[in-house]
């Protein structure tokens, strides 16, 4: 295929056309490199490729296989990405659930869904206990451990982990179809009951075109990503990074002055933002004296930002 198809591609040069393809083939090209950090403990691309192998045979265990939906309900983090891509390469489709619905929306989603299976962190036990009300079989894996950057812990660190790690760490090789789909992202349904909105590998391929190539994002980037990764501008830039090799710190920060100086002094390349936090670290006395060499592109989304006479010209 040609430069002037609207795809992203691997550093092998072939498009993108597959979710398990993203962290197989950067795996294979920087295994050591930081794919994730969080207060200074990192997970690697190859961490990242041999947990969601293990998660893949774990899943297939449970008879997980094409077509089927795996709901993943936690933070932004390894355990998020592990369960992704170990997702994908079982050719199923993974379904991110907005963590800070309540407990009825939450349930709504799942029926909607009808996942196979759910993996859900600690604080999400109560899903096990509500999986009866579903009107289909449903497996619920728990997580003890919070999204932290050593979520591959260890057997007895809860139902998730213990199967995963008594999984083995082969691929278990399934090509997804391209037409296949991959995502499922639930709508916020504000205007009504959430949509859940399916894409394909081929679509990822499409859609990851811009901010693999239009951003300059490659393997000495540092990106920082604020939004939640079941939010499509957080997910979008966590799967650019990881086709490119560059880092994505998860470190929370509260305040827009904290922000400010989390994202220089980290020397953050590439960040996601929603425009009223923009607009709040412009209005800062600290911006303009602040050093931003460092940041080369801000992605934002969620709401437009106005431009004639707006804020962003001050």
């Amino acid at each position: 295929m040609s430069d002037s198809e609207p795809w992203a591609y691997h550093a092998d040069g072939t498009p993108v056309l597959s979710l398990a393809d993203i962290i197989r083939k950067r795996s294979a090209v920087t295994p050591q490199g930081v794919a994730l950090s969080r207060a200074g403990r990192a997970a690697t691309f190859a961490d990242i490729d041999n947990g969601s192998s293990r998660a893949a045979a774990a899943l297939r265990a449970l008879g997980v296989g094409r077509g089927d939906r795996v709901v993943f309900i936690g933070a932004s983090g390894p355990l998020f990405a592990e369960v992704m891509y170990g997702t994908a390469k079982c050719g199923a489709i993974f379904a991110p659930v907005n963590s800070r619905l309540a407990e009825p929306e939450i349930m709504g989603i799942l029926a909607d869904a009808e996942p196979s299976v759910v993996v859900a962190e600690h604080e999400y036990a109560w899903i096990a206990g509500r999986a009866g009300e579903l009107a289909f079989p449903c497996t619920v894996l728990v997580s003890e451990e919070p999204g932290a950057c050593d979520s591959v812990g260890s057997a007895d660190a809860g139902s998730y982990q213990a199967r995963r790690d008594a999984a083995p760490a082969a691929d278990p090789g399934v090509i997804a179809a391209p037409d296949d789909t991959a995502l499922i992202l639930y709508t916020s349904g504000t205007t009504g009951l959430p949509k859940g909105v399916e894409l394909t590998g081929r679509n990822l391929g499409c859609a990851l075109r811009e901010l693999h190539a239009g951003i300059g994002l490659d393997e000495g980037s540092v990106c920082a990503a604020p939004i939640p990764f079941f939010h499509i501008p957080g997910l979008g830039l966590l799967l650019a990074a990881n086709l490119n090799g560059g880092q994505i710190l998860l470190d929370l920060v509260t305040d827009t002055l904290g922000l400010l100086e989390f994202l220089v002094g980290r020397g953050v390349t590439h960040a996601a933002v929603v425009p009223t936090v923009l607009q709040r670290l412009l209005a800062l006395p600290e911006a303009k004296a602040a050093d931003w060499s460092a940041l080369s592109h801000i992605v934002y989304g969620a709401s437009p930002i106005p431009l004639a006479g707006g804020w962003l010209r001050t």
